[in-house]
């Protein structure tokens, strides 16, 4: 329940304003080392360093010793991987003149002796390295004794006792034995949204309940969010009353995260989800629909590719909104209708995301006319992305990488203007992206969040909000303040052609004043507005004042991490 400074009970208005290394285990399977570099084009990204390096007595070669271009790189472990103990180091290796062997180092130095038979790999023990960084790489030798150099790949070796971090956060299907359905469910429909593990249920039956049973401290309820979905009654453990979710939005929104719980004490729980038959006035529908669940609760921003983060160079052009694109089909006066997605089928046309944080998806389009991409992380190795299927889906995630340090990358995705032999076309859509961070999201509504009085809308449902609503003001001298206990805050909010300035303070002193306002088409959605780390270890407030009449402050959610 959210809270007005000064007052004893909430206050609502109408709207206004429109998952390390895991490739151990695998390596005597590399056998066939193309099949490999398939294997990680379909399930992980590589983000290292970029360009060759030369390290010792290893020189780059000066010729690709025949048979077409050399390719050698460090298969295992990816970049930016935290390593400890015993670990295979794999390189994938081609060469056209045939391969004499390869010769792995740690930061210029060999480990062991070349290995001349393949697959190419060498045992490393990481406790004979400091704890920190280190750069491996992979040095080919042909038969005619040429040298070929892979690109560094940075590691951190962690052998010093360290207590656990966070468990990773993991999904659960609609379909696993933890969740039990009541009657009165069936297959969701349109089958061409991607929905989670390929399929969701759905019900607008009252009474009809889906629960389920975990043990963490927070979880994720995924789902959807549309112009005929209703309201929802969860109920955590034995809680008689639980909360109402509406589930309604102005667009589709599919795979998405639509109410979580965090706090819980450790142990069993269970989380419980009835359909109520109610909806909100401007729905077309009381449907409910459950897609999956994600233990611990991860902290997610869902980001349009309207957002000022994400650049586009080429030809790239608005793709047709009648498919349901996210955040596509919205806009509010005096806003122009903008959103949705781009689609290229030009080569060399590029969407760079810049963003922060320890994983990122690419949502767009698989289908009969899907095209194929190449995807980098930080200018690393590039992945091929065949987005063809033989059944059309939008909103569908296409690429993915975890296991990223907590800091600035950028991830980019280029049209090669190809397709495979049976697709029809040579489409590269980017619709959004979502990119997870440490810590624990607060949306607006959570009792830590207080209101001046008077001053504020809630529940304003028209856009790709966090968690489906936000809190907005326009009325100068308005202010929110949040109390925490962490080290850092980030404020979610919004910047566009009708959001406006802001004073920051925290524990009392001003520490920032931001202008969120952007020109058409720019639109950002449960973007970081504000970020501050290095706080003392303790509880702090966090203040955010309007400044200024007439453009909206707005606020979506804050993160902490501890």
């Amino acid at each position: 329940m959210r809270k007005i400074a000064g007052s004893n009970g909430p206050a609502v208005a109408p709207d206004s304003v429109g998952a390390s290394r895991f490739l151990t285990g695998i390596r005597r399977w590399r056998a066939k080392r193309h099949a490999a570099v398939l294997f990680l084009a379909g399930a992980l990204v590589s983000c290292g360093g970029g360009g060759g390096d030369t390290n010792g007595d290893a020189p780059p070669a000066t010729g690709d010793g025949g048979g077409g271009s050399p390719s050698v790189s460090i298969a295992s472990p990816t970049p930016g991987s935290t390593v400890s103990g015993n670990i295979d180091v794999t390189a994938d290796v081609t060469i056209g003149a045939g391969i004499a062997g390869v010769q792995f180092q740690v930061d210029g130095a060999n480990i062991d002796a070349e290995d001349t038979v393949a697959p190419y790999s060498v045992a490393w023990d990481t406790t004979t390295a400091s704890d920190g960084s280190h750069e491996l790489t992979a040095i080919a030798r042909d038969m005619a004794g040429n040298l070929f150099t892979s690109a560094p790949v940075t590691i951190t070796s962690a052998n010093t006792s360290q207590p656990p971090g966070p468990p990773s956060p993991a999904r659960v299907e609609e379909t696993n034995a933890a969740v039990t359905l009541s009657a009165n469910w069936t297959q969701a429909t349109p089958d061409w949204y991607a929905w989670s593990g390929g399929a969701a249920v759905r019900s607008a039956v009252p009474g009809a309940k889906a629960t389920y049973t975990f043990t963490a401290d927070s979880v994720t309820w995924i789902g959807q969010r549309s112009n005929v979905s209703g309201i929802a009654r969860v109920r955590v453990d034995a809680d008689p009353t639980g909360v109402l979710v509406d589930l309604f939005a102005h667009n589709v929104e599919t795979n998405s995260p639509v109410f979580s719980v965090n706090g819980l004490s450790p142990g069993s729980h269970t989380l419980t989800i009835e359909v109520t038959g109610d909806r909100n006035p401007g729905s077309q529908g009381s449907v409910v629909v459950v897609d999956a669940f994600v233990v611990p609760a991860p902290v997610v921003s869902h980001l349009q590719e309207t957002d000022p983060d994400v650049a586009f160079t080429g030809v790239w052009a608005q793709a047709d909104d009648r498919f349901g694109w996210s955040g596509g089909g919205l806009a509010t006066v005096p806003d122009p209708p903008v959103g949705g997605a781009r689609v290229s089928e030009s080569s060399g046309a590029k969407a760079t995301l810049t963003f922060t944080g320890t994983a990122v998806n690419w949502m767009g389009f698989r289908g009969r006319d899907g095209g194929i991409a190449r995807v980098q992380v930080d200018g690393g190795p590039a992945i091929t992305v065949d987005t063809y299927s033989p059944a059309d889906k939008v909103q569908a995630v296409v690429f993915t990488a975890t296991g990223l340090a907590d800091v600035t990358h950028t991830l980019t995705i280029e049209a090669l203007g190809t397709k495979s032999a049976a697709s029809t076309g040579r489409k590269i859509v980017v619709d959004a992206f979502d990119v997870t961070t440490p810590g624990r999201r607060y949306q607006e509504e959570d009792p830590a969040v207080v209101y001046s009085p008077g001053n504020w809308i809630f529940k304003n449902l028209n856009r790709t909000w966090s968690e489906g609503s936000i809190s907005e003001s326009s009325v100068d001298g308005a202010f929110v303040t949040f109390s925490f206990t962490g080290t850092s805050v980030s404020w979610i909010g919004c910047r566009k052609l009708s959001t406006g300035g802001a004073n920051i303070f925290i524990d009392g002193n001003l520490v920032q004043h931001v202008e969120t306002f952007e020109p058409a088409p720019i639109e950002a959605y449960q973007t970081t507005i504000f970020r501050i780390d290095g706080l003392s270890p303790g509880p702090h407030v966090l203040k955010i004042v309007v400044a200024g009449s007439g453009p909206y402050t707005v606020i979506d959610a804050f993160d902490v991490r501890p």
